[in-house]
């Protein structure tokens, strides 16, 4: 167990297999989303029409490695209603840039949607570059091999057997689930890339329950069961 801010995250003990390269990898990752959580939820009331807002987040990275969300904002019942490209008003209403001079620590949002909006704006920081869930869905109806930063929907009509890649390439979330709901009868084979171990052990993992789901993170070395 380790205690960071004001979370209590449970991961393999230091003396298991990959415990001391995942321990650091969280706590890294914790610290940073765990401390001043008000440097990572912001709102502004009634932010005028081609008027704009400077945030000041405290994780000290260019904006193209954030991740962030923008939110309209109920102030009476604090409900959050997410900006999205689709929603009214859309997301190309509003112009989301680092503040000039202050690229890594300051964030300004700025309104053209028409009118002035109560808004909350809530940033994600992730080591990698990756891009948002819905533009990293992959659907899998053969046998391949596995892509980092990816959700892989598999067709389980039929048995798959999905590769894991090298672990020592990246860091990021692998994330497979039985999209077709047949997996207790159409296996999911996860096989290694080389000699590493998953969850501890040296062998392939079976995913066969119907509509299963796992996420698999390396440490470098090793993959771990999330």
């Amino acid at each position: 167990m380790t205690v960071i801010s004001r979370l209590l995250i449970d991961h393999p003990a230091l003396n298991t297999a990959g415990g001391a390269g995942l321990h650091s990898s969280i706590e890294t990752i914790y610290t940073r989303l765990g401390d001043a959580v008000d440097s990572r939820f912001f709102t502004q009331n009634a932010l005028a029409n081609a008027a704009s807002v400077d945030f000041e987040h405290n994780f000290k990275t260019a904006l193209s490695t954030l991740r962030y969300d923008l939110y309209l904002r109920d102030t009476g019942t604090g409900e959050l209603t997410l900006v999205t490209d689709a929603s009214t008003p859309a997301l190309s209403g509003f112009t989301i840039s680092a503040m000039p001079s202050f690229t890594t620590t300051k964030i300004r949002v700025l309104n053209s949607s028409g009118a002035a909006r109560d808004i909350a704006l809530v940033v994600r920081h992730v080591d990698l570059t990756l891009p948002k869930v819905e533009n990293v869905t992959l659907s899998i109806n053969s046998n391949v091999t596995l892509k980092f930063g990816r959700v892989h929907l598999v067709d389980t009509s039929a048995a798959r057997s999905l590769a894991l890649p090298d672990p020592a390439l990246s860091k990021s979330l692998i994330v497979v689930k039985d999209s077709t709901g047949s997996a207790g009868t159409n296996a999911i084979t996860i096989t290694r890339f080389a000699s590493e171990n998953i969850e501890g052990a040296a062998a392939s993992y079976l995913l066969d329950y119907d509509r299963g789901s796992l996420a698999l993170v390396s440490d470098g070395t090793n993959w771990h069961i999330i």
